[in-house]
C-alpha cells in the first residue's frame, strides 16, 4: 500500500499522532537511525510505537516546510 498526504493532511497527521504515548527520539535522522539499530537489537523495545514515534517527526517535519508525505506499507 502507498500513498501521497497533501500539505494540510500531513499537519493533521502530526497533530492527531501528537497526542499518543510514543517514544521521545530526536527530530534527527542519526537519532532516528540509532533508535531503529537498538530496536533491532532490544527486542523489548515495542517496534509500532517507535515507527509510529518516526511517522510523527516525519509528518512535522513536512507540516514545518509545507510538504506532503509519501508513504508506503
Amino acid at each position: 500500500m502507498h500513498g501521497w498526504l497533501t500539505p494540510p493532511e500531513a499537519v493533521e497527521l502530526a497533530a492527531r499522532l501528537d497526542p499518543l504515548d510514543l517514544p521521545a527520539v530526536e527530530p534527527t535522522d542519526a537519532a532516528m537511525g540509532r533508535a531503529h539499530r537498538a530496536s533491532m537489537d532490544d527486542p523489548s523495545i515495542p517496534w509500532l510505537p517507535l515507527t509510529l514515534s518516526f511517522v510523527r517527526i516525519m509528518a512535522h517535519r513536512a507540516a514545518r516546510d509545507g510538504h506532503g508525505l509519501l508513504f508506503e506499507h
